[in-house]
């Protein structure tokens, strides 16, 4: 094995770790209680995203879609399995609300990340960028697979006709969706700056 080919076998050995150790983050902050999400007196703040959102920062985007595949499976099978609620039930539960959008999500976020890196590198501001587009693009895709695929059991759940489906939709966008994509754009630059300042010092071993 050439020395080339050696440091290649290595790189994806490492490639492979840190994928694994975003896999294991989703998964434990899927089911353990308040290790994705904020919970307020008011709304239910979800920051499992921002995980998936550094992975595709870190590791790229086909890493990135794997975590964010890893996450929907979870809830899909948290939906399925131990349902909270009936829109876990009824909704949440098609893997075209539950997983597809978390696999979209990070595919169309690296894409951004790169327009975005051709204006600026900074990581602070790439990491605060990410985190607001990841967030914001995560609420948007799983409401418009809601309005897509589950939009007449979620109308029944909710007691609304079609103007009040858009209505409830908008307000989700203006409340919990712009809420949680500032606390992603804050979150995101100090995770990111901790996965850049490790793998500094594995570059230096």
């Amino acid at each position: 094995m050439t020395q080339n080919q050696r440091y290649g076998s290595q790189n994806k050995t490492n490639q492979l770790v840190k994928l694994s150790v975003f896999v294991a983050l989703i998964i434990i902050q899927s089911w353990v209680p308040m290790l994705g999400n904020i919970p307020t007196p008011v709304l239910s703040i979800t920051y499992i995203h921002v995980t998936v959102i550094v992975a595709t920062l870190w590791l790229g985007w086909k890493e990135g879609v794997l975590v964010g595949t890893a996450w929907g499976l979870n809830s899909w099978i948290r939906a399925l399995t131990v349902p909270m609620s009936p829109i876990n039930a009824q909704v949440l539960s098609d893997v075209m609300v539950s997983v597809l959008p978390r696999m979209l999500m990070p595919l169309i976020l690296a894409g951004l990340i790169v327009v975005f890196k051709s204006w600026s590198k900074n990581p602070r501001l790439v990491g605060a960028f990410a985190g607001f587009s990841g967030s914001f693009l995560n609420t948007f895709l799983v409401l418009g697979a809601i309005a897509l695929f589950k939009q007449e059991a979620y109308m029944t759940i909710k007691g609304v006709d079609q103007t009040g489906l858009w209505q409830l939709l908008g307000g989700i966008i203006a409340t919990n969706g712009i809420l949680e994509a500032f606390v992603a754009a804050i979150l995101t630059p100090i995770f990111y700056q901790v996965t850049l300042q490790l793998a500094k010092r594995q570059r230096q071993h």
